[in-house]
């Protein structure tokens, strides 16, 4: 099996990378934008929360550590960028009590276990390849 790449970034880095900061605006802006009036699907708000938490760790984490084929950073790096995730997430829960929306620690847990989840996924993506 050939060595990771460590090159400049490609065209699949570049939109991962593109996505990563498209997702994390979107989350900002639902989460500090009008609450609905009406939820549009019957999925519970948690789900949706974690699902959005989910995709922004996965997104960045593939994007700004690494992904196979490309140079990965080390476990460590990959833990403390979720961190910084999960605490934004936090900050963001915090920061709706100041635009009139609800301020809910299940909706905190709910973005925690996304993240987690998105670690867990990348770091089973992310594993060095077993040789026989």
């Amino acid at each position: 099996m050939p060595p990771p790449s460590e090159g400049p970034p490609t065209w699949v880095d570049k939109a991962l990378r593109a996505g990563s900061v498209v997702l994390a605006l979107a989350i900002v802006a639902f989460s500090l934008g009008p609450a609905p009036e009406e939820p549009t699907f019957k999925i519970s708000d948690k789900v949706i929360h974690g699902l959005a938490y989910f995709s922004q760790t996965l997104a960045v984490l593939l994007a700004w550590v690494g992904r196979p084929g490309r140079y990965t950073q080390p476990f460590q790096m990959a833990v403390s960028t979720t961190f910084i995730i999960v605490a934004g997430g936090l900050f963001i829960e915090l920061a709706q009590s100041l635009v009139s929306r609800e301020t809910e620690a299940l909706d905190a847990l709910a973005n925690t276990l996304g993240a987690g989840l998105g670690l867990a996924l990348w770091s089973f993506l992310a594993r060095p390849a077993r040789t026989q």
